[in-house]
């Protein structure tokens, strides 16, 4: 207890210093947290001034800087242009529709019931046995777009194994699904589209000697086409067109491997369409023709009710077996070859002669490859959809899109009229579109050099 007494009267006597030292401590400490909190204070205020600062200078260098009424007026373009390019796909789609009409041999019932339906609406079973029943007859009528030549009569030859395998891919051997006639009937407009390209390459032409397009080796369009990409060499499905299959066969299998995408790779059963408003289907055509005619068939190939882009143009040099000059009247000069551009021989000079020795210096066999451009029915609210569209974010527009879009002009010209070029696939609001080569400068190959008589 005196130890106590005696610890009090120490600590009385120097409490004044202790408590001093105490409240320094305590002084300190708060001076410490307080210059801390400020110091965060001041880093944070000076990145919020500095970051405002770099945006007023942004600003002040633009030449039309950005403000509410710039914005909205963005908005209000961007709707515009959305409206475009719908009207344009609007009316591509309708001119491919008015072009690719049903075959007539189906009769006009038949097809006001399969145009009453939706793209996605089933049809009606009798009506798809109707089709495989009929179809057939509708070929005398496609092989007339190019005049087929039988028994020398006509203007373009076709290899008759590729006539055969054609008309294969339109035969069924129970009644076709309704996923199953559709795709048909699509092969069968691209086709026809095609045979169309020949046929206006040899416009005001009458005869297979001087036609710029004599013979075809070989069309083939979807899954048939082992197509070269930017990618490298894409394999096609090598088991034929949807009409080889059966009706027991998934949408899946009839799908697969029959479009490609932008860069020209073939899509998969679970890949999706990079455009919403068109498909892209390879085509190979393998034709006889006179190369000095070729820009032509390149202009053709553009004005297309269905574009068609050329990826790929591959020239071969006619092999003739022997030529023999001969000396004619007035410096003429001609030669017998034992090859033709129909596959004839010749054994005596006339003119019929003369005028095949000088086509078969100049033909050459050509390959073309290439996407055609298929138009789906327009949906507004699809527009600038698909793969690519979704890669590169596209949005709709925040307006809402006028009641009466088709009253406005039409947004590209009429393919085919005249001194109209050939429009493009509709760009996707914002979406690269695809480069159809244009009429007025067709894309030209390397040409073969005319093998003629020494």
């Amino acid at each position: 207890m005196d130890k106590l007494q005696v610890t009090l009267v120490a600590v009385k006597k120097y409490y004044f210093w202790a408590l001093t030292g105490l409240l320094l401590v305590v002084a300190l400490g708060f001076w410490f947290m307080v210059t801390d909190n400020l110091a965060a204070q001041y880093d944070k205020r000076e990145k919020t001034l500095k970051s405002e600062l770099s945006s007023m200078k942004t600003i002040a260098y633009e030449a039309n800087p950005p403000n509410e009424k710039v914005i909205e007026a963005h908005k209000k373009r961007h709707g515009e242009l959305y409206d475009k390019v719908f009207h344009a796909w609007e009316k591509l789609y309708q001119q491919q529709d008015a072009k690719n009409p049903w075959p007539s041999v189906l009769g006009d019932d038949t097809v006001k019931k399969i145009k009453a339906l939706r793209p996605d609406e089933d049809i009606d079973p009798t009506l798809c046995a109707h089709y495989q029943n009929v179809i057939q007859k509708h070929f005398p009528t496609l092989f007339q777009l190019v005049d087929l030549r039988e028994k020398r009569k006509g203007i373009v030859d076709w290899d008759p194994a590729d006539v055969a395998r054609l008309t294969r891919r339109f035969m069924w051997p129970v009644v076709p699904s309704t996923l199953e006639v559709r795709l048909a009937q699509e092969d069968l407009w691209v086709y026809e589209a095609l045979l169309r390209i020949i046929k206006n390459t040899n416009e005001g032409y009458t005869a297979n000697y001087n036609a710029p397009v004599s013979r075809i080796e070989a069309l083939q369009i979807g899954r048939d086409v082992k197509f070269s990409s930017a990618e490298g060499e894409s394999a096609g499905q090598q088991t034929g067109g949807s009409g080889q299959g059966s009706s027991d066969d998934s949408g899946r299998n009839l799908k697969s491997y029959r479009y490609v995408n932008e860069k020209g790779v073939p899509l998969g059963p679970d890949d999706v369409q990079p455009f919403f408003e068109f498909k892209m289907m390879p085509v190979r055509l393998k034709l006889r023709m006179d190369q000095s005619k070729i820009n032509k068939l390149m202009a053709q190939c553009a004005n297309s009710n269905m574009p068609v882009e050329v990826r790929r143009v591959r020239l071969t040099a006619i092999e003739r077996e022997s030529a023999m000059p001969t000396t004619g009247g007035a410096g003429e000069s001609s030669s017998t070859t034992s090859a033709t551009s129909s596959g004839d021989t010749t054994t005596g000079r006339s003119d019929t002669t003369v005028k095949d020795d000088a086509r078969a210096t100049s033909d050459v066999d050509i390959e073309i490859q290439g996407i055609i451009y298929i138009y789906n029915p327009p949906a507004r609210d699809k527009l600038g959809t698909g793969a690519l569209g979704e890669q590169l974010g596209m949005v709709q527009p925040e307006a809402p899109a006028p009641a009466n879009v088709s009253a406005a002009a039409p947004a590209t010209p009429v393919p085919g009229s005249a001194g109209a070029a050939a429009p493009p696939p509709a760009a996707t609001g914002g979406l690269p579109a695809p480069a159809v080569p244009a009429a007025a400068a067709p894309p030209t190959p390397a040409l073969a050099p005319p093998r003629g008589p020494k």
